[in-house]
């Protein structure tokens, strides 16, 4: 059984992280398990390409939840990444932070280290931004972020029109204003995806302190009393270590493996057979994300992308990208999009993603016909859900 000083469970966005920054002192051995594979995929790199990884389910997870009466009865669709980077490796790229007023919120509510004051700096050390170097941004951070590489011709019609009803424009999301609409940055460089992983894992995958393991399932956290003291794999492979375990699975895998581990509601447990070893009925509570729905709009002349990846059109887009780094497939396809305060309570409290192609939802057929897609979504949803075991397993 082999020993670790720190095991980091999942390698999606914080799980490099925080594998990164730990393997930096060379005197602690640092074990990242990640349950998906290495981000080899060339889908995932390409950054039009990013919905093939979606579509195929090999480097993602659509979790389907319960059906809602609120959903007049249908389940819920929340993709996961399943690979190296996590969600960063397979999301669309776009670049925004939190609304200075939501962390200052935090900060009133006595949260110490998280007022926008404070975090800014954090975010400007992270940051290498390929346009921006002021108050706001930073340009010696690992975090490669870059202004858009193609701009569709709906995706600039929607900036013209959103202004002629008064929505004025926003050159940067992430300044001194977020409301407007614009052009998204994104997480790229050199028109190539620059996820988590590659922003912080490739230079730390080569210290000989730090062992990355792919296509490894955690099925529990071990415990000396109440102290995690290792893992134990899906295989029955098992690990120790010595400082601790690092929970970096995601908002619904992180508290289905603590309740299988034994940390949750007690009663819960018990029904399930599971040795409680701490009684924390929070652990699955409260789940909370942004829902999105879209809305489709035909348009009269064929000048969406659809179609774009079939056939010769496909063919002719991957060879000027190969060859060139240009094109349609620099484009993240949520080219734009915008902030809204349709409250009116002085701070946006809706977001639009905007596609230059009508989209289907990952249960449904695609729509065969060319248009735009606009999806608005909440900021502050008030809806909350919970994770909770089905059986021991």
């Amino acid at each position: 059984m082999e020993n670790f000083d720190y095991i980091v469970v999942g390698g999606g966005s914080s799980g490099c992280v925080a594998a990164s920054r730990l393997s930096e002192d060379p005197g602690v051995r640092v074990l990242l398990l990640e349950s998906g594979r290495n981000d080899t995929s060339k889908w995932i790199h390409i950054p039009a390409t990013f919905f093939k990884i979606l579509e195929k389910g090999v480097d993602s997870i659509a979790y389907v939840g319960e059906p809602s009466e609120a959903l007049n009865n249908r389940p819920a669709i929340v993709p996961q990444g399943h690979v190296i980077g996590g969600g960063s490796s397979v999301n669309a790229m776009i670049y925004i932070r939190g609304q200075s007023q939501d962390y200052d919120s935090w900060g009133q509510m006595g949260v110490k280290g998280w007022s926008f004051e404070e975090v800014l700096p954090i975010f400007r050390s992270l940051e290498n931004n390929m346009r921006h170097s002021d108050e706001f941004h930073g340009t010696e951070g690992e975090l490669v972020v870059s202004e858009k590489g193609y701009g569709h011709p709906l995706s600039w019609a929607f900036i013209r029109a959103a202004q002629e009803v008064g929505i004025p424009y926003n050159e940067d999301f992430n300044g001194a204003e977020q409301a407007g609409v614009g052009f998204y940055q994104s997480t790229t460089s050199e028109n190539r995806r620059w996820s988590a992983a590659q922003a912080f894992l490739r230079k730390a995958e080569k210290r000989p302190n730090l062992q990355i393991l792919t296509n490894r399932r955690v099925a529990k956290i071990t415990f000396a009393g109440k102290r995690a003291s290792g893992v134990i794999l899906e295989d029955g492979a098992s690990y120790t270590c010595t400082g601790e375990v690092v929970m970096c699975a995601g908002a619904i895998e992180t508290p289905r493996l603590l309740q299988l581990s034994g940390i949750g509601k007690a009663a819960e447990l018990i029904e399930h057979g599971i040795d409680v070893v701490s009684d924390l009925p929070g652990v699955g509570e409260n789940y909370q994300d942004h829902l999105e729905s879209t809305v489709q709009g035909e348009t009269h002349e064929p000048i969406s992308m659809y179609k774009e990846d079939k056939g010769f059109a496909a063919f002719k887009h991957m060879l000027q990208y190969l060859t060139t780094r240009t094109g349609l497939l620099t484009s993240n396809v949520v080219e734009c999009g915008g902030f809204v305060d349709v409250s009116d309570k002085g701070i946006p409290d809706l977001q639009f993603h905007v596609l230059p192609l009508m989209v289907a939802g990952l249960d449904r057929p695609a729509i065969e016909a060319h248009g735009i897609a606009i999806g608005p979504n909440l900021l502050r949803p008030e809806s909350r859900g919970t994770v909770k075991l089905r059986s021991a397993n």
